[in-house]
């Protein structure tokens, strides 16, 4: 079985002033679905997804986190449009997973930013966890709303301006009280359309996240506003956009082509 080449892309990185490593993952192109490898094959500890063509405005996408695929991967879509769009040299293009279908379209000036449309998900306001003051007894958070059902996410609002990077990660500890993936938030300082946020998940294998597309999909909807830019504050850093389309949440970035091999 001969496959295309395995293309390493980062996604959500960084650009002029703003050093931001984005969050890496392993494009296998392939020729058609029969080509498709098991999961255990790979052996790859970053984030991998199989993709194939299947027509001219539309491919197939399928993420994996080590053996498990996922359900709504940003960076591994992202990373995946910028592919295609560059090597079909479209300016829009649909992606087809086993969950849904995300429409991908790149900025036609000159900074190629590559936009991934989603359905707009809604946020349910709830009462503060009493748990979280003990996971964070020095800095309270002022807002706690949920999306999803009990495996879906938690995110928690900081005042303004709080230093969100200065959070201790929760590591193991999350999963005691909450099977939700966690994100942290706030407003820079008198910028009602910039923020910064961090994303743990424990209890699924992922610390603590790079850049996570999936995360700033609500966020967008969150913070309602109609352009949005991020910076996640994780060790690597991503720089993440949004835009608020109606019934439509619009989540874009760079990304960097770092390595081409025989797969």
């Amino acid at each position: 079985m001969l496959m295309a080449n395995r293309i390493k892309i980062s996604a959500f990185i960084g650009r002029n002033a703003l050093k931001a490593t984005g969050n890496a993952c392993y494009v296998d192109v392939l020729s058609s679905a029969q080509e498709a490898a098991a999961p255990a094959a790979h052996n790859l500890a970053s984030t991998y997804c199989q993709t194939h063509r299947l027509d001219s405005e539309q491919v197939s996408l399928q993420c994996f986190s080590g053996l498990y695929p996922i359900r709504c991967c940003g960076h591994g879509l992202l990373s995946a449009a910028h592919y295609w769009l560059h090597e079909t040299q479209s300016t829009h293009l649909s992606l087809v997973t086993s969950e849904s279908m995300v429409k991908a379209y790149t900025d036609t000036d000159l900074s190629h930013k590559v936009w991934l449309q989603f359905t707009r998900l809604h946020h349910h306001p709830i009462t503060m966890p009493p748990w979280v003051a003990q996971l964070y007894p020095k800095q309270s958070p002022i807002k706690a709303v949920t999306y999803g059902d009990e495996q879906g996410y938690l995110l928690l609002q900081w005042p303004d301006g709080t230093d969100i990077g200065e959070l201790t990660a929760p590591a193991e500890q999350l999963g005691l009280f909450t099977r939700r993936a966690l994100i942290c938030t706030a407003r820079v300082s008198h910028h009602v359309s910039s923020i910064v946020y961090r994303y743990f998940a424990p209890q699924y294998g992922v610390n603590e996240d790079a850049a996570t597309g999936s995360a700033m999909r609500l966020l967008v909807d969150f913070f309602q506003q109609p352009e949005l830019q991020a910076v996640q504050l994780s060790q690597q850093r991503g720089l993440l956009f949004g835009r608020l389309v109606g019934d439509r949440v619009e989540v874009g970035g760079y990304c960097q082509t770092e390595a081409v091999d025989a797969a």
